[in-house]
């Protein structure tokens, strides 16, 4: 019973690089595009997905990550719920010494000052090129978390403020909000 009312106090955007205008009648996405770190090399409507265009895409998500982080006005982010993928192909291929360092000391209850942003920033792209899965708590009742095929979510508080501001400097971005 307090899960479900947990459940009804929360609310829950979805912040990706899709175009929901792209998208059937039913929801279903129409344009091939990548939707993982280990699309590059690949080639999508004719177009050759190069590491220039990953990093591109994945710098707007950490950048809406802090404009997130900004919004809430809070000191410290706690990192919860990593799960640690076995294979770390990506960073051993791409000599990534200072993820793979990050990677190997991070852990569910972590505690990152926002002054810490390079560690921060380490945290995301670790999520966001698959390398392990967690969550991004702001605070008790707001948490980032990220979802297969590129998505990435905000989980808030119903009761929180108005959130049109925050959503308007993600999209200005370049990033879409569902």
């Amino acid at each position: 019973m307090i899960d479900n009312m947990i459940d009804n106090m929360i609310d829950k955007l979805s912040i990706t690089k899709y175009n929901p205008t792209d998208r059937s009648s039913e929801g279903i996405y129409l344009k091939e595009e990548w939707t993982s770190i280990s699309d590059i090399g690949k080639f999508f409507n004719d177009n050759l997905f190069t590491e220039e265009e990953y990093l591109r895409i994945e710098k707007k998500y950490i950048q809406s990550i802090f404009l997130i982080i900004d919004y809430f006005e809070v000191e410290e982010i706690r990192i919860q719920n990593v799960y640690k993928y076995t294979n770390k192909k990506w960073l051993k291929n791409n000599k990534q010494v200072d993820l793979s360092k990050f990677h190997n000391i991070l852990h569910s209850g972590m505690i990152i000052g926002i002054n810490r942003i390079f560690e921060i920033e380490k945290a995301i792209k670790i999520a966001l090129r698959e390398i392990a899965s967690l969550e991004i708590e702001i605070n008790p009742l707001t948490k980032i978390t990220f979802g297969y095929d590129y998505y990435m979510y905000l989980e808030f508080s119903k009761s929180n403020q108005e959130l049109s501001s925050l959503e308007e400097k993600i999209k200005d971005l370049g990033l879409f909000i569902t």
